[in-house]
């Protein structure tokens, strides 16, 4: 008799094992391992369980100890639902699905019905606080069949202490404790195995499409940072169909195909409108298409080889503008794996050409900054330099002449390209070109000195961001009493940063514009003492980071300290 229930119920937990490989790629059996659980999940393992337990009732065996009409029993696979479902969904839903089979149970009569429906509920809820316990541990098959041999035990305890007649009870244990105990710790144990071995081998299959995705994302940068083109497009379909291995891969935009690689390459060619339904199809509606057939391709050659494919619209913003696909040819028909490399593939696209878009916005934002720099030439300079060689083209035509030479030089330093670096000594050749007109223009009145060896006049600086400080010293620095005004230029290397000092004795700034005067970058509505300052320390922020740039200490009536911080970088 004993062997005889041990063939059936193995052949019962065959069933269960089944059931585990293939409810174990759903999404809430994926969700139960990772304990992440929603209502809805939940819900769903409720009523699984429970109806396993009720089948596993139906299939189960009859065990008669007595002829009373109630002298009966019933050897069964019902607990592998009930414990099974607390192991995965925790207390509630193991009670649940434990309760539903266990009432199915004790409707079904038999002398045992009370006993074995209320030990079924409590299985159910020993798996779920056994899930509970085990915060931080992993439930693995090893953990479920120990859960389940102690269910099966229980169980046979609560069989003895409610089951009536107990000699019937205690016979009815005897034939059932080994063949029950053994195939559903077992059956418990194989569940949670199975379920785990497909989350592992589904865990691996996105590891391996996450491993290509990336791949795919890091070759194909460098040709989507100027944006989705013909040229960077053929470069990028290449590259996603030699990682994937599919057939064919295609980019289009909203429009037109911009590149089309691999097999129907003869008929789907570059520059041609969109002309297949599937395409329209993601691009009008902004959703991923699955074409698992030739037809839902809609390829109006009829020698088109391709046989199946995925479109992924690329989506910047809330506007489509293109969409990626792949394709397989002849028998081949695409894969979930290969759908969802494909949406990997489409999101990261759609992200690189919008960060492209971001950088383009960035780098014109850049340049108009730049050029707003290079236009803010001072009119009331340009005015003061031209009356000062007009006064010398009298008395000293030579020196008119000398002036015009380095108001010219001057200007043309000042249209040179800002975004490329010039060497601090080029750069103090800038700032003595306008020097010499200032001081042609107020004489003994600016006093100037320049202290910088020659280790580092080969330094590389941004351009016009020198002439900006002592501008700023000679326009802001004087006042009405003060007879002149010294400027003071060096330059030290500390570590890797270069520091270039402008220091001058002029009338000095109030501390309650020291703190506010670099904050913020530069406004049209700036003006008065700091907008050149502003510009300068801006700049460098935006090329070489938050540690460096321009910091100002000053003292009203005492003079004014700009010093330059930049990375040292050499010719």
């Amino acid at each position: 008799m004993v062997s005889h229930l041990f063939l059936a119920l193995a052949q019962e937990m065959s069933v269960i094992a089944v059931l585990a490989f293939i409810t174990g790629r759903t999404t809430p059996f994926k969700r139960a391992m990772e304990r992440r659980l929603t209502l809805r999940d939940r819900l769903v393992l409720i009523a699984f369980f429970g109806l396993l337990s009720i089948v596993g009732t139906y299939s189960g065996i009859r065990v008669r100890i007595s002829t009373t009409p109630e002298g009966w029993a019933v050897a069964n696979t019902r607990a592998i639902g009930a414990i099974s479902a607390g192991l995965l969904g925790g207390p509630v839903v193991g009670l649940l699905a434990g309760f539903i089979g266990g009432a199915h149970r004790y409707f079904i009569g038999g002398f045992t019905g009370c006993a074995c429906g209320l030990s079924t509920t409590v299985e159910g809820l020993l798996g779920g606080i056994a899930q509970t316990r085990l915060k931080e541990t992993e439930i693995t098959g090893r953990i479920g069949m120990a859960i389940g041999l102690a269910g099966e035990l229980l169980q046979m305890l609560i069989i003895l202490a409610v089951a009536r007649p107990f000699n019937e009870a205690l016979a009815l244990v005897k034939v059932i404790i080994l063949p029950m105990t053994v195939v559903n710790a077992v059956g418990v144990g194989m569940f949670i195995a199975i379920i785990q071995a497909t989350r592992a081998e589904h865990e691996r299959i996105e590891a391996v499409q996450a491993k290509k995705a990336l791949k795919i994302a890091s070759r194909t940068l460098p040709y989507l940072r100027a944006g989705l083109s013909p040229d960077s497009a053929r470069e990028v379909a290449g590259i996603i169909r030699e990682v994937s291995g599919v057939a064919a891969v295609s980019i289009t935009d909203s429009e037109k195909v911009l590149a089309f690689v691999g097999s129907g390459s003869d008929h789907h060619r570059a520059g041609d409108p969109v002309a297949t339904r599937g395409t329209k199809a993601a691009l009008a509606y902004g959703e991923l298409r699955v074409l698992p057939h030739r037809r839902d391709i809609g390829c109006p050659n009829q020698a088109c080889s391709l046989s199946s494919g995925v479109v992924v619209p690329l989506v910047v913003g809330k506007k489509v503008i293109g969409a990626v696909k792949l394709y397989e040819d002849g028998r081949k028909r695409v894969t979930p794996v290969i759908v969802e490399l494909a949406r990997g593939i489409g999101q990261l696209l759609a992200t690189q050409v919008e960060i492209s878009e971001l950088q383009a916005k960035a780098d014109l934002l850049a340049q108009a900054e730049i050029r707003a720099l290079q236009a803010q030439v001072n009119p009331h300079f340009l005015f003061n330099a031209l009356n000062t060689v007009a006064s010398f083209c009298r008395t000293d035509p030579n020196k008119a002449r000398d002036l015009l030479v380095q108001l010219s030089d001057f200007f043309r330093r000042n249209l040179r390209q800002l975004d490329q670096l010039v060497t601090l000594g080029d750069e103090l050749d800038h700032v003595r070109s306008y020097l010499a007109i200032q001081k042609a223009r107020l004489g003994d009145r600016l006093r100037v000195s320049v202290d910088i060896g020659p280790e580092c006049k080969g330094a590389m600086i941004p351009p016009l961001t020198l002439q900006p400080l002592v501008e700023n010293s000679i326009k802001h620095g004087f006042n009405g009493s003060a007879p002149g005004i010294s400027i003071r230029i060096s330059a030290e290397a500390s570590g890797g940063a270069l520091n270039i000092v402008v220091r001058d004795n002029g009338a000095g700034i109030p501390p309650e514009r020291v703190a506010g005067l670099l904050s913020g970058p530069p406004s049209p509505t700036d003006s008065g003492t700091g907008i050149g300052l502003k510009n300068v320390h801006h700049r460098l922020r935006s090329m070489f980071g938050e540690g460096y740039g321009l910091s100002v200490q000053s003292e009203p009536g005492a003079g004014t300290t700009v010093c330059l911080t930049v990375p040292r970088m050499e010719e």
